[in-house]
């Protein structure tokens, strides 16, 4: 691949992420005593746009988040990863969200989509 191909195709690349400092992103430390529980929609639920979806539940998160964060399970395996082990373990997690996607892919309103995820000691 010549510079000129591979200079077009990271520049296609980066675009959206340099649209995604659009978002209002906020973020959330999530520990033992706030991190209520984390669940999963599988494939065979009814409702199609569930599928794949994550919810980490937290007690106490602000509004418009109050009932949680989101994020795909399919797309963001190591994301899922991280959250997982968070819960079972006991560790920090820093959760980033973006406070203007408060609906989930099915409607349910109050969850906010999760933008990134960094675990703590």
């Amino acid at each position: 691949m010549n510079k000129l191909k591979k200079l077009v195709l990271g520049a296609f690349i980066l675009l959206p992420v340099e649209q995604s400092f659009g978002f209002n992103e906020q973020s959330i430390l999530v520990d033992n005593s706030n991190f209520t529980a984390l669940s999963t929609h599988l494939t065979n639920h009814a409702v199609p746009s569930a599928h794949h979806i994550a919810l980490i539940i937290v007690s106490g998160a602000p509004q418009p988040c109050s009932n949680g964060y989101f994020y795909n399970t399919e797309n963001n395996k190591d994301a899922h990863s991280m959250a997982l082990s968070a819960f079972v373990s006991g560790q920090r997690l820093k959760v980033g969200y973006d406070a203007d996607t408060n609906i989930t892919p099915w409607g349910a309103t109050n969850y906010c989509a999760v933008t990134q995820i960094r675990l703590d000691k």
